[in-house]
């Protein structure tokens, strides 16, 4: 069947129509164009268009214009030979509903003559793009949704630049060159029809804007042969990418690296990178993205190696977790760390805002754990930390000091160790490191939550443990705001708020045996007692420990000595009963010998 003659020709139809090609050729000189709601199906054979060319603006070469046409399209070829030579050229356009896309779009073919570019928009079923005579470039001039397999062939070039680019067909082979660097392009794998691989011996312009998953059955970048592909952005709205090391982020010079993992609305599980992909910002530095996921999240293969972001922006109502070492945090935007809504829990790790100019933004979210910010000169900052009950901030008000300096707030939900009387302090503790710096400090508590019913919230002092004794701060408490101030501090370690008269109760588990050495003493000699006092493990001192050992009535004018050892101290010498004041450090222990006569008239059991 053939169709026209002239560049200008075009086969279309009415509202209703129906194509059905089964097999065979059918050519046609310039468009298949139908504007109205019309059906296509296809099952076979070969759909030759733009033999002679087409010369339209506007209007496609290949095109179902209509938002509701149906493309049924089960096997055989759709073969474009001549680009569009209209003003504004167009060389596919299918906009219809896709029933089925099994079949092949190739763009040019032996014939094509002088103009190598075609431009396409909408839904593709497989697409290769012919290099046979010479190479050709196919171009988005719109987004373009590809339900089928994608073949850029040896030598040519698939233009994607300022587009969206849909990728749902099980293979994407790229032995030529993809291109899409421009603002707003993304290279977008969304799956719904299985697994997709993205293979190829060819190469992707650097950088690509955005390289995209969202595909729950996963992408593969493979063989490992396969070229890296250098991108700007790496978005995970489901499952996840397999063979990330092929995955480069950033390009260096100027550029930024970007991670996103989740979207608002997720609906799906976010899985990531399989290993860690190559980051290499420029000056834009990394920003990582924690969007809104089913749960939270563990750090993993998207933190880069240096652990150095210029953002870090969580999204996600979910927790998230620190793992692998500190972070640093380091840009100079408003919101460089926004914490959302969500805890950040630090663990052992430390996460560091290292910026003069950057903010620290958040709705109810703040960090659980260690919360480090640097200093480059007098001024206020607010640490924004908190423990699993609740939000606790520190203000830390840096009044003089060496500059740069960096401060160290963690919240402890615990009364601080040791405290006595255990009813007048709070069930909260700080611990605050600020080298260098005089401050004044700011700590919030939690109303009615850190309050024990025995205590008077208007009687709460400030104290710091220096050592093992609490030192009274004083301070200027704010009950109705539930903090209080503590002003000129230049030591730093543990604060925590309690009533006047709070001590240091040393705690240890001390240890003490007593022996003779023998089953049976005869009246009118001597017996020897071996008493040792010690505190093997502490976890405090014990110092100033009474020891004390009533001989019994048959001994008659017993006399002792006493040997400390690993620190530990005791009166050298005695006679009479033991009551001696001892100090027993960690792992120090004291031993009493003593020599006790047994009176000549004693009988029955000797007891000590």
């Amino acid at each position: 069947f053939n169709q026209g003659t002239l560049a200008s020709h075009s086969m279309r139809g009415g509202t209703g129509a129906v194509f059905t090609f089964e097999g065979g050729t059918l050519n046609f000189a310039a468009q298949f164009s139908p504007q109205n709601a019309v059906t296509y199906n296809q099952s076979g054979g070969t759909v030759n268009v733009g033999l002679v060319g087409n010369s339209q603006s506007n209007f496609g070469t290949f095109e179902l214009f209509s938002g509701t046409a149906s493309f049924n399209m089960t096997g055989g070829s759709i073969i474009i030979h001549q680009a569009s030579t209209g003003a504004t050229p167009i060389d596919f356009q299918n906009l219809g509903t896709v029933v089925a896309a099994t079949g092949t779009v190739q763009v040019g073919s032996t014939s094509t003559a002088t103009n190598f570019n075609f431009r396409l928009r909408g839904r593709l079923p497989n697409l290769v793009i012919d290099n046979t005579t010479n190479a050709k470039t196919a171009t988005a001039t719109a987004q373009l949704t590809i339900f089928g397999s994608t073949t850029i062939n040896t030598g040519t070039t698939f233009v994607i630049d300022g587009q969206v680019c849909l990728i749902l067909g099980p293979t994407f082979t790229n032995n030529g060159t993809l291109t899409g660097t421009t603002v707003g392009t993304r290279f977008y794998f969304l799956g719904g029809q299985g697994p997709t691989t993205y293979t190829g011996t060819g190469t992707v312009t650097a950088p690509l804007t955005a390289f995209e998953v969202d595909n729950i059955a996963g992408v593969t970048i493979a063989p490992a042969t396969v070229n890296s592909i250098v991108a700007s952005r790496f978005n995970n709205f489901s499952g996840g990418l397999t063979g990330s090391a092929k995955l480069t982020l950033g390009n260096g010079g100027a550029t930024t690296a970007v991670v996103q993992l989740g979207l608002t609305g997720v609906t799906q599980v976010v899985n990531g990178f399989d290993v860690p992909p190559v980051f290499n910002a420029g000056t834009g530095g990394v920003i990582l993205i924690y969007a809104p996921e089913l749960t939270g999240r563990t750090t993993g293969n998207e933190m880069p190696p240096s652990r150095t972001l210029t953002t870090l922006n969580i999204l996600n109502p979910n927790d998230i977790t620190v793992a692998g070492g500190d972070v640093t945090v380091n840009g100079a935007g408003a919101g460089a760390l926004s914490l959302g809504t969500a805890r950040l829990i630090t663990g052992a790790n430390v996460v560091y805002f290292n910026s003069a100019a950057g903010t620290v933004t958040r709705v109810t979210g703040y960090v659980l754990g260690n919360f480090r910010k640097s200093y480059a000169a007098v001024g206020t900052k607010t640490f924004e930390v908190g423990t699993v009950n609740g939000y606790s901030p520190v203000d830390v008000n840096a009044t003089a000091g060496t500059f740069p300096s960096d401060v160290t707030v963690t919240p402890v939900q615990a009364k601080a160790p040791n405290i006595a009387p255990q009813g007048g302090a709070i069930d909260r503790h700080w611990n605050v490191t600020a080298p260098g710096v005089t401050a004044d400090l700011t700590f919030t508590y939690l109303d009615p939550t850190d309050l024990p019913v025995t205590l008077t919230e208007a009687n709460l002092v400030l104290y710091r443990l220096d050592g093992m004794t609490y030192t009274n701060l004083g301070g200027t408490l704010n009950a109705a705001a539930n903090n209080i101030l503590g002003a000129a501090i230049g030591t730093f370690g543990l604060f925590t708020l309690a009533e006047p008269g709070a001590v240091f109760l040393q705690i240890s588990d001390l240890g003490i045996t007593k022996t003779d050495g023998v089953v049976s003493s005869v009246a009118g000699s001597t017996t020897t007692y071996t008493i040792v006092a010690s505190n093997p493990v502490g976890p405090d001192p014990a110092n100033g420990v009474t020891v004390a050992d009533t001989f019994p009535a048959e001994c008659v004018a017993p006399t002792w000595t006493c040997v400390g050892a690993a620190g530990g101290t005791c009166t050298a010498a005695g006679a009479g009963n033991i009551n001696d004041l001892v100090d027993l450090p960690i792992g120090a222990s004291v031993t009493y010998t003593a020599q006790s006569p047994i009176s000549a008239a004693a009988v029955g059991n000797l007891v000590n």
